[in-house]
């Protein structure tokens, strides 16, 4: 769901990818699925939340060497995906394709 816990989880996968100055080639690779489950749970799993209180270290994800970044990549895509409504919403569709078509001039 994108609420404050997923919009969070998407901000620190980006700041991760950000902080090891990689290049936007990283969508391309996939990360292993179960390593992808296991980091989504971690992050959004409601029995990690303290009362709408996240704790700092509850998902570091800068500080896990282990963590590779098709596997913050992937968790971002898989993230994206499942979400009941995507981010360029139903009823503004229409409107994102008329501002496509338009030229600048």
């Amino acid at each position: 769901m994108l609420d404050e816990h997923g919009f969070e989880f998407i901000e620190r996968c980006i700041n991760v990818i950000e902080e090891k100055e990689i290049i936007f080639n990283f969508l391309r690779n996939c990360g292993v699925n179960s390593k992808v489950q296991k980091l989504m749970q971690h992050a959004l799993d409601p029995s990690h939340h303290h009362h709408n209180k996240r704790s700092a270290d509850k998902l570091n994800l800068l500080s896990d060497s282990d963590l590779e970044l098709k596997t913050v990549s992937s968790a971002i895509k898989t993230f994206l995906r499942n979400l009941p409504e995507p981010l360029m919403t139903y009823e503004l569709h229409q409107h994102f394709i008329n501002a496509a078509k338009l030229h600048d001039g």
